[in-house]
């Protein structure tokens, strides 16, 4: 891997700015099929279900793939819709079908079970083989990244061409060729097209529409209908023009950072825009959301660093308030390290045209509740002194009277502070925990 030193990145970053379009153009030429996630309408709710049974007050369908009763739950009636529209609209065979298969039927020692496996005749024409698979989640549940991973890995074990995630309501699809490159496509055909590697094409859409300062002055309340900022924030019109002006940045995949060594940690690959779900320490939880993604490494570990706008409630029966959350991704858990709530007393400060971003270092332990702000500030001083500012941690200081690009040195220095802050958080709730009785 190639890491750079702060004169090249500066060349590199004024060279994207001067050649922004070129290199637009050099990325889409270069890009290998990615999954893009926008989900893609494909309601199975209309489908057949089985009769529905009750058995000592419990109800049940019987489900005759697997030849049994199954009890009645949010996720089995997506799984039994899924397996009629694959009988009466894809003309699968029934006796293709699997449910609730294990994998250890396929995958020697797998523990994993998959949710609905499509079969097909193998060469031999003695014996068949998993030709797709699908996983199916309750329809009040958002898919996301996380899931996507999931089907995938099945796919990968059970070398599938096809595979597909879906809440009954929403449902993503995807083609898979002998090297594993995924190629998300728009449906399943019928079961005899499938056959033979055939399938539907995902039409192209669009990029994401980067605005002018002035469109976004114009319109603040542009992310509003989208839950990514709050109703609270909505009513101060200058912190909401910052705060989707810094947003539209990191949505902006116009621009990537690049390998670089940064002070206590090393950026890997910038992973651009993707869609993920985490949980906060108050039992909170946020669903797809969309976020600017940084593959990094740090004391030898390798993690997935996410930024993410999205309102949230601050109490029962106020208005729901802007936070930018800093998640941190590993093979473990996935979890928001960070919450900076823009619409705190001392979160934005504005002088002139630059506007400062602090933190109060309010931090949560698991279930040891509140950590000390002192402690975390010691170590803070230790590892990554130069965001303390008196009492208040200074994440960064940014233009706001024009457009926000992720190639402008303060958005850089941004983004540094907030991943280093955020991994010392990390760093300070592990030692409470190892501290703790």
């Amino acid at each position: 891997m190639l890491i750079i030193n702060k004169e090249q990145l500066q060349r590199i970053r004024q060279m994207q700015e001067k050649h922004k379009h070129f290199f637009q153009r050099w990325k889409e030429s270069h890009k290998i099929a990615a999954v893009d996630f926008e989900i893609e309408d494909y309601d199975f709710t209309n489908e057949r279900l089985p009769s529905v049974e009750t058995i000592d007050d419990v109800d049940y369908y019987y489900d005759t793939i697997r030849q049994k009763h199954i009890r009645v739950t949010p996720e089995e009636t997506v799984r039994q819709e899924v397996v009629s529209f694959l009988i009466d609209k894809l003309k699968v065979p029934a006796h293709m079908l699997r449910v609730e298969e294990s994998l250890a039927h396929h995958v020697k020692n797998c523990l994993d079970r998959s949710d609905v496996v499509i079969m097909r005749m193998a060469d031999d024409h003695e014996s068949v083989i998993p030709l797709a698979v699908i996983e199916c989640k309750r329809e009040k549940l958002a898919l996301d990244d996380n899931m996507i991973a999931q089907a995938k890995n099945y796919a990968e074990q059970l070398k599938c061409s096809f595979f597909m995630l879906t809440n009954g309501k929403k449902t993503l699809c995807f083609h898979m060729d002998v090297d594993n490159n995924i190629l998300r496509i728009k449906s399943f055909r019928e079961y005899t097209d499938m056959l033979n590697e055939e399938y539907t094409e995902l039409p192209t859409e669009s990029d994401f529409q980067r605005r002018t300062f002035d469109e976004i002055k114009d319109d603040p309340q542009y992310f509003v209908d989208a839950y990514e900022m709050g109703t609270e924030t909505a009513e101060n019109e200058e912190k909401m023009i910052f705060c989707s002006n810094l947003w539209e940045c990191l949505l902006d995949d116009e621009y990537e950072l690049v390998p670089y060594e940064y002070d206590i940690f090393t950026l890997l690959k910038d992973r651009g825009v993707r869609r993920i779900s985490w949980g906060d320490a108050g039992g909170g939880t946020f669903n797809a959301c969309r976020c600017r993604s940084f593959q990094i490494s740090y004391q030898g570990k390798t993690k997935i660093i996410s930024l993410a706008f999205s309102s949230y409630y601050g109490a029962v029966g106020v208005q729901d308030k802007t936070g930018l959350f800093v998640i941190i991704e590993t093979k473990e858990r996935i979890h928001s390290s960070l919450q900076i709530p823009m619409d705190a007393k001392n979160t934005l400060q504005t002088n002139g045209s630059m506007c400062s971003i602090n933190h109060t270092g309010r931090i949560t332990v698991g279930a040891i509740g509140s950590g000390k702000i002192s402690d975390l500030r010691m170590l803070v001083q230790k590892k990554y002194p130069k965001i303390i500012d008196g009492q208040l941690f200074k994440l960064g200081t940014l233009p706001c009277e024009r457009s926000l690009q992720l190639c402008d040195e303060e958005v850089c220095n941004f983004i540094e502070n907030i991943i280093s802050y955020a991994l010392i958080r990390d760093d300070y709730r592990e030692i409470r925990l190892r501290e703790f009785p």
